[in-house]
């Protein structure tokens, strides 16, 4: 035999399962069941501790949603509860579950209803004290037009008839307005209570209005005491499965035409909810404990003090946790340490190539000023010798001219033993310091000017720093200086030059001035050559130093020649620190 199964019959079914599953009962509400992301949390999620409440449900922040689903329970022989939820530390106040009753207007042609209009109520209407006797009214209008065919309209009132629907209504000052095309003032229905009424009696009414539903007992009368004491329609509904309405009965249906504009007016005040089953939906909550929590209510919003307790947390994600930081603080910290030691070490192997490099360049460098001098030198200075000895005892027996030649041949050669002994001087690493290249520089500039003939004072700072300045470096500056001496020389037409030297920890300035005709600068060529000015600008670039001109005609010129000593001193504190 086939069993059939009434829908009351089917809910209480469903509640009994998922209460017999791994819900927890808490005096009448239930919680069946807990969705992360739309999976089913385990059963092990939610279990209840030895003091009865339910033990904490953990969640990881990166969850997008929780879902909670609950009912009432069906152990108690009672009225159905309205339930509410909320979660605590993230909800201000309680939610009522979504449901709907209705204001209907119906049309009818010949008592059949041939188009219905259906108006909404939901929630609680302001005021609400708990009593639809003392609550404040919500004054509600709507305007509809009168569909083909109508010949008359009814109203009703009605409370949700799909198994979950509680709640109480009041109805008040119920008037209908017909406007009809032509006429000068629309008519109105006054859809009071007659006078005399029994209040007492919602059966024996002498009014408008008839109670229907599928529980007569569901429509009630009322007496409001404002303004003055007159009754009310009333709905009070804590049937789940029953239903309950107030409607006009078939005698007092209003008259209509197609065409007209109906204005219906009432006042209303309400408290609507569910009985459940029902759900909560929370998205992207933040870490933090919450509590989630489903109570019972009476239908009009009065709270039983039954409910259900969920504690919920939410795990912060790995990155928000104050461990997660520690660790990554320390292991920062040591890695940061570990990185600095094999970054000392390369410096220290790097430092090391670049010292053995350096000294195999030192010991190269060595060699070639030691073969220069041994070999080249004093073959120049041989060659200068003889010259000069041949010219003393063959000058009277040659001619003039080939007495020149010889003469030229010995200058020639002792200008070349000079030129040599620059570069040895230049090549030798033993003069790579800022001391011995002011020391030969002076020497050379005052051996000069001796032979031109031109008086010169030097500027130089008592104590030199034991700066290293390097081959390259020291050879470019040099060149450099020794040409603008030689320029002041042979075009200022000065008789008085200074040579200053200024040096501190961080650059070398070498200033070549006289007090000779001078220049315009700006009549410098293109290339800015003259006097030699873009071979010393040029030199100075080489190495990276710079090249400052100062002239003016008839008043002198000065030539300052700077270079930087900070990459000097780092390479010679490290290979002090090396050694």
């Amino acid at each position: 035999m086939k069993t059939t199964w009434s829908p009351g019959g089917r809910r209480y079914a469903l509640i009994m399962l998922a209460s017999l599953g791994w819900g927890k009962l808490r005096g009448g509400v239930v919680i069946t069941d807990v969705l992360v992301d739309n999976k089913a949390a385990a059963h092990m999620a939610i279990q209840e501790s030895e003091g009865g409440a339910l033990s904490p449900l953990r969640v990881q922040e990166s969850a997008h949603s929780i879902v909670f689903r609950f009912t009432e329970s069906p152990f108690r022989n009672r009225p159905a509860a309205r339930l509410r939820y909320r979660l605590e530390g993230y909800d201000s106040s309680w939610h009522d579950l979504p449901l709907k009753m209705r204001v209907l207007l119906h049309f009818q042609t010949s008592g059949q209803i041939i188009f219905q209009q259906e108006y909404f109520l939901e929630g609680e209407t302001a005021g609400w004290s708990g009593s639809v006797e003392t609550s404040e009214y919500l004054a509600c209008r709507k305007e509809i037009e009168v569909p083909e065919r109508a010949d008359s309209v009814k109203i009703a009132f009605v409370t949700h008839g799909d198994n979950v629907g509680v709640g109480v209504i009041g109805i008040d000052a119920v008037r209908l307005a017909v406007e009809r095309h032509g006429d000068a003032r629309p008519t109105i229905y006054d859809l009071g209570f007659g006078q005399g009424m029994d209040t007492h009696n919602p059966h024996d009414l002498r009014s408008y209005w008839m109670s229907e539903g599928s529980v007569i007992d569901i429509a009630q009368l009322g007496v409001r005491r404002s303004p003055l004491l007159h009754p009310i329609l009333v709905l009070r509904d804590d049937d789940a499965i029953n239903y309950g309405n107030w409607s006009l009965k078939p005698a007092h249906v209003v008259p209509v035409m197609p065409g007209d504009w109906l204005t219906v007016e009432w006042r209303i005040a309400h408290s609507i909810g569910s009985s459940g089953p029902g759900e909560a939906r929370y998205a992207d909550l933040k870490p933090g404990t919450y509590t989630f929590r489903v109570a019972a209510f009476r239908p009009n919003g009065e709270a039983t003090g039954v409910e259900c307790a969920l504690p919920i947390t939410i795990v912060p994600a790995l990155y928000r946790r104050g461990e997660f930081w520690l660790v990554l603080l320390a292991l920062g910290i040591a890695g940061a340490a570990l990185l600095a030691r094999a970054t000392e070490a390369a410096r220290v192997r790097r430092c090391v190539a670049a010292m053995k490099y350096e000294q195999a360049l030192e010991c190269e460098r060595i060699r070639i000023a030691r073969d220069l001098h041994d070999e080249m030198g004093a073959g120049l200075s041989a060659i200068a010798m003889q010259s000069d000895s041949i010219y003393r005892e063959c000058c009277n027996c040659v001619s003039p001219e080939t007495g020149q030649r010889i003469q030229s041949v010995c200058q020639t050669a002792m200008e070349l033993v000079r030129a040599v002994d620059e570069i040895v001087w230049a090549v030798n690493p033993a003069n790579d310091t800022v001391e011995r290249f002011v020391n030969y520089l002076t020497q050379c500039a005052e051996h000069y000017l001796d032979m031109a003939g031109l008086r010169f004072r030097f500027d130089v700072q008592r104590e030199l720093p034991d700066v290293i300045l390097a081959g390259a470096m020291r050879h470019s500056l040099f060149m450099a200086v020794k040409e603008a001496i030689c320029n002041a020389a042979k075009h200022a037409k000065a008789d008085l030059l200074w040579l200053r030297v200024r040096v501190n920890t961080v650059e070398l300035a070498i200033t070549v001035e006289d007090n000779g005709v001078g220049f315009d600068p700006g009549c410098l060529t293109k290339d800015g050559t003259r006097n030699g000015v873009a071979n010393m600008r040029r030199r100075m670039e080489e190495s990276a130093g710079r090249f400052e001109l100062w002239s003016e005609p008839g008043q002198g010129t000065r030539v300052t020649f700077t270079v930087s000593l900070a990459q000097e001193i780092t390479g010679a504190a490290d290979r002090s620190t090396l050694q």
